[in-house]
């Protein structure tokens, strides 16, 4: 059958009966194929909160790349919520409410401290996942900008993608001019959120991404941070 990415071939719309009885009765026949959506499920593990709102479930697994909220349990007495982490302890989101789009297995706990300890805020920007939708490939990014805490104002977020080929450090910035430099802007205004790419990254192919953010400090220095850099490697398939 024919093929669409992301999608399975279900059939055509006619059965073959159908179709020699409208052409026996001189009609016109238009056949169509039937696609169905590939959905694809994953394990989210959450520790010391729950997961909230989901968008589709299959067992106890969740639909991929689809908003999923978690939230953190009331913290113990003189305790407070101080921020998710990742499986690696990378920081996610100081907002004990939490949402992203989950592209792999995910285990995120909630970290709880002294209500007195101080909480250092920092702007937040992450690749996260990367998962195949055949023939290209989704990246997914997340970004937190502590605006009140941290006295900045959230100017944008975004990522810069480039085939290794065509790499090099300088030209691997938001705003460049290079070509060859996937340099895309999220279009939001909010200080927190989460973005699912889908890039040219396909099997053969070998890429860097990196996500960036951009705040404006009280005395108008506009900051730009980076995510560390990922690596998209397809050559094995």
């Amino acid at each position: 059958g024919p093929m669409h990415a992301g999608f399975d071939f279900m059939g055509w719309d006619h059965t073959a009966e159908e179709i020699q009885a409208k052409l026996a009765a001189g009609e016109d026949v238009t056949v169509l194929p039937v696609w169905e959506r590939q959905l694809v499920y994953v394990s989210i593990t959450v520790n010391g909160g729950y997961i909230s709102s989901a968008s589709g479930m299959s067992g106890d697994k969740y639909l991929a790349n689809s908003k999923t909220t978690v939230t953190a349990n009331t913290p113990a007495q003189n305790q407070k919520f101080a921020y998710w982490t990742d499986s690696t302890g990378k920081v996610l989101s100081y907002d004990s409410v939490y949402s992203f789009y989950p592209a792999a297995d995910t285990t995120l706990t909630a970290v709880f401290v002294a209500q007195d300890a101080d909480i250092e805020y920092q702007a937040l920007v992450n690749v996260n996942t990367f998962t195949v939708a055949d023939p290209y490939g989704n990246v997914s990014i997340s970004w937190y900008v502590p605006e009140d805490a941290m006295n900045v104002e959230f100017i944008g977020a975004g990522l810069v993608s480039v085939q290794d080929k065509n790499y090099t450090e300088e030209a691997f910035v938001h705003g460049t001019t290079d070509t060859n430099v996937y340099d895309r802007t999220v279009d939001t205004e909010n200080a927190i959120g989460s973005y699912v790419w889908t890039g040219p990254y396909t099997a053969g192919t070998k890429h860097f991404v990196k996500a960036w953010v951009q705040y404006k400090t009280a005395d108008d220095q506009v900051v730009t941070l980076y995510s560390d850099m990922f690596t998209v490697d397809r050559t094995e398939e």
